[in-house]
């Protein structure tokens, strides 16, 4: 039979995300596997987690400048809140605006 995996909790997501290796893309094998036995996931659950597909509002504010753009261009359905979340650190950077949109 199968063995049961553990369920994640958001701080565990965030702490996977930091373990990413970025010179490797994020989908070195062997160590997402062994980070999944360290958590008791998968080692594509690590490699989700890693690449953005999985866990974004628990790790968007861990993502630097080139994980917005190579997140956005694989999801999709998440890119309006990464555009927004994109804008609102342009805002935060250049100052604040006397004008808001919905």
């Amino acid at each position: 039979g199968k063995k049961k995996r553990d369920v994640l909790t958001a701080e565990q997501a965030r702490e996977i995300f930091l373990l990413r290796d970025k010179k490797t893309e994020h989908t070195n094998n062997k160590w997402s596997v062994a980070t999944g036995v360290k958590f008791g996931v998968s080692p594509k659950t690590i490699r989700d987690i890693w690449t953005g597909r999985t866990w974004l509002d628990a790790t968007r504010e861990l993502w630097g400048r080139e994980d917005f753009r190579s997140i956005s261009r694989r999801s999709r359905h998440s890119a309006p809140s990464i555009q927004s979340h994109i804008e609102l650190h342009r805002e935060q950077a250049s100052g604040p605006r006397t004008y808001f949109s919905v």
